[in-house]
């Protein structure tokens, strides 16, 4: 299209994250699990939450592996390197540190490689603009010139992409992100306060207004600077290929790195992110539930923390739903108030596992 229709989409985000922090957010942490589907079991049965959670991991399996493929393609146009190498180690690199921090290590890291994406959007942006021979101001000309600053066509119809298919789109869709997936709703029960919770889905959706309009400028901004210089882009180059070339033959020689550690900061942060989710399902609405007894240590539900001495307590819940292995069953047992079984217990327990609970009440506190 070539225009900043799709900016529509980033538009819709800030009133869906209102409704996020008003409505979903307090609805998650009332529900006292960290599964996003728990609810549809208790109001349409086990069935339903298996089938929720089965898609999202298939969603979950395609989307990280578009994503690394992605990341994949502009270094192997910039270094060469092979796509299958990349994406093999770039995943492992994702999966050890994921495993071995929990989403406290996520959250951190993707707040480190927030600040980098940013800084090298930054960056490339300034070049860009400025390494016009008459200055922003050409570059700004141009792509007024060739309507790439246009949201789309305000008409009513529902058959094209206009400004209002767009937001109507957009809308749905972020709705969805921040009320049913996992790697939303598991933020909002890692918090330490409903208040903290709130202003978390409030800056999310609020940040992602300005990052966006930058990559959107670099994109006008590459139009502009091709647009005058036409002989400087090999001829049949695919879209794609534009940007890396860009970063390659124009963009500051010590300036190349931090472009590229952008690049692999945009994907890491969102399949580590998906990793952690998917962790998080299949061992709270699949493992638990298969090897109930094997796993007594993963509690259904869960307290959320509303005092300063508790989120500790909850960031160690998060890390051992995601990474059992770094948590004793003692321990998992002392942060949702029970004590832990005893081997010279079992015996008792498999004779009167009929009266066992399936689930934690959601009063439980976390000691």
């Amino acid at each position: 299209m070539g225009n900043w229709n799709a900016f529509v989409f980033t538009l819709s985000i800030l009133p869906a994250g209102l409704l996020a922090m008003w409505y979903f957010v307090p609805f998650y942490r009332s529900l006292g699990s960290i599964s996003a589907y728990s609810y549809f079991e208790k109001r349409f049965g086990r069935w339903a939450r298996l089938y929720a959670s089965v898609f999202y991991l298939f969603t979950q399996i395609c989307r990280s592996g578009a994503i690394l493929f992605l990341l994949a393609v502009p270094m192997n146009v910039l270094m060469g390197w092979n796509i299958p190498i990349v994406v093999t180690i770039t995943g492992l690199g994702i999966v050890l540190y994921s495993q071995k921090g929990g989403l406290k290590s996520v959250i951190w890291t993707e707040a480190l490689q927030g600040a980098i994406l940013v800084g090298g959007a930054l960056i490339c942006l300034i070049v860009l603009y400025w390494g016009m021979p008459e200055g922003p101001e050409q570059a700004i000309k141009i792509c007024l010139e060739h309507n790439k600053f246009s949201l789309g066509s305000f008409d009513g119809s529902l058959v094209e992409s206009t400004f209002w298919v767009c937001l109507i789109y957009g809308m749905f869709t972020n709705l969805n992100n921040f009320a049913i997936d996992q790697s939303y709703t598991q933020r909002y029960c890692a918090a330490p306060s409903l208040k903290e919770a709130r202003k978390s889905a409030f800056w999310g959706s609020l940040l992602t207004l300005p990052v966006n309009f930058i990559l959107f400028l670099i994109g006008s901004g590459l139009f502009a600077f091709y647009y005058i210089n036409p002989g400087d882009l090999p001829e049949g180059i695919k879209s794609d290929f534009v940007f890396p070339y860009f970063i390659i033959h124009e963009m500051p020689v010590g300036l190349v790195g931090l472009l590229i550690a952008s690049i692999f900061c945009a994907g890491m942060s969102t399949v580590a992110t998906s990793v952690t989710s998917s962790g998080t399902i299949i061992l709270t609405d699949f493992y638990s539930y298969m090897f109930r007894w094997c796993s007594r240590y993963v509690p259904s539900r869960l307290s959320m923390p509303e005092s300063k001495e508790k989120p500790r307590c909850a960031g160690s819940y998060c890390r051992c739903g995601i990474t059992h292995s770094n948590c004793t069953s003692d321990q998992a047992h002392r942060l949702v108030g029970h004590t832990p079984i005893r081997p010279h217990q079992s015996q008792y327990r498999n004779q009167h596992s009929a009266h066992i609970p399936d689930r934690i009440p959601a009063r439980t506190a976390i000691k």
